[in-house]
């Protein structure tokens, strides 16, 4: 089958060696190609397989969805689908849609917990970058209106210098704006760099773009050991890290590092159990990335992420948090890896039991993907934010999921099945 996608989609015989890779690139590509988007979208589907992923087509659903999931204990992110947008009434909608969605979800009490997503794109960035910036201000200004924030997605590598300047003139005026780098780009350690350096809210993703190999590591094991460096800067950084991953090794990982920085392996001065206070972290002032024990696992993944992470110099600099929408993550202690260790399959159990503070940090998830994963983790005091998409271009985003899971196309394929 992989040799197959391999000849149809042009790839190399380096591709056939990794089977999981050549699916992966191949979704990937289907997910820019019109034809194969008609043909899915016209497919007899079983709404159970959008619905799984994606939150509803209107702002009633995705309210509903969002208001479950804090029913749980789990906060949201979410994002109204449609990007790539060639019209500037359509980005004006965008914006507007946005302005909509935030007013809903503070009439029912979701804010705080529930911030909005936000790729450029969608508000007009291909059409006339000002344009998009301007709307991005507008959005902002009814995130804070409404008591919560926005993070702002990125996109292809194509417009990551664009996008990391929009969210700094975002920042000037909205410090609470949100940044995303992904650890597969070449780039993203030095740019992890830069905003650890600045402060700020920061959402490290694996990447879910088709990237050329010059820009990017196109191994799974080269971007996961890019994740664990990158990581280890932000931890040590000024910053509030968003830790968006389902991969159970860097779960771990996220929670050791963090630890590390509350039990004396960093020269940090902790502050006293209940939590940290927002706005009021302690200094590191010679911040070095720990030496995280990652148990193996029975794999040579967790060693070699182990030594990935350890390995990362880091500068001096101060821990710093910007509590005013992330009050929950700035009080919730945590002790899973307060003794710099963590067991398999345990991150984060026993965090708000034991009373421990650790530094600041917040797991994100994909909506549909590890959901009991997500709730365990909430439910020993973790802070667990689920990405959730919503509207009725959800095309390009099932598409990129199911490239970034196996389990995720199995899925896809017994709901074709079952409709055949």
């Amino acid at each position: 089958m992989s040799g197959v996608v391999a000849v149809a989609f042009g790839l190399g015989a380096e591709a056939l060696r990794d089977p999981a890779g050549v699916l992966r690139t191949a979704l990937l590509m289907m997910s820019g190609d019109p034809r194969v988007r008609r043909l899915v979208s016209t497919a007899p589907l079983t709404r159970g397989v959008v619905e799984r992923f994606v939150a509803g087509e209107d702002v009633a659903a995705a309210v509903r969805v969002a208001g479950g999931l804090r029913d749980t204990g789990l906060w949201v992110s979410l994002d109204l689908l449609g990007e790539d947008v060639t019209d500037r009434r359509l980005a004006e909608e965008s914006a507007t849609a946005y302005g909509g969605l935030l007013r809903a979800l503070a009439d029912v009490g979701l804010t705080p917990a529930a911030e909005v997503s936000v790729k450029l794109s969608a508000l007009g960035a291909r059409v006339d970058a000002a344009l998009a910036r301007d709307l991005a201000l507008r959005v902002c200004q009814a995130a804070r209106d409404a008591g919560t924030c926005v993070t702002v997605d990125m996109e292809d590598h194509t417009t990551t210098d664009a996008t990391l300047a929009v969210v700094a003139d975002l920042r000037r005026e909205f410090g609470e704006t949100g940044a995303v780098v992904q650890a597969c780009l070449r780039r993203t350690e030095a740019d992890c760099r830069d905003l650890a350096a600045a402060g700020g809210r920061v959402r490290l993703c694996k990447g879910a773009y088709a990237e050329p190999a010059s820009v990017a590591y196109t191994r799974r094991a080269e971007v996961s050991a890019s994740y664990a460096r990158c990581l280890a800067v932000l931890m040590a950084g000024r910053g509030y890290p968003m830790v968006a991953t389902h991969d159970p090794v860097l779960i771990e990982l996220a929670a050791g590092l963090a630890g590390a920085l509350a039990t004396g392996r960093l020269p940090v001065s902790a502050p006293a159990a209940g939590g940290w206070s927002a706005g009021r972290a302690p200094t590191a002032p010679q911040a070095e990335v720990p030496q995280v024990e990652v148990p193996s696992a029975g794999t040579s993944q967790a060693g070699t992420l182990q030594a990935e992470a350890s390995s990362v110099a880091t500068p001096p600099v101060e821990l710093a948090v910007d509590g005013r929408f992330d009050r929950r993550a700035a009080e919730v202690p945590r002790g899973a890896a307060s003794q710099g260790a963590v067991s398999q399959g345990a991150a984060g159990q026993g965090a708000a039991s034991q009373g421990v503070a650790r530094r600041p940090f917040e797991y994100q998830m994909l909506y549909g993907v590890r959901p009991g994963e997500q709730r365990r983790l909430a439910e020993a005091g973790e802070t667990v934010r689920v990405y959730v998409p919503c509207g009725r271009e959800w095309y390009g985003y099932l598409m990129r999921r199911l490239a970034e899971r196996p389990a995720n196309l199995l899925f896809f394929a017994r709901a074709l099945r079952s409709t055949s």
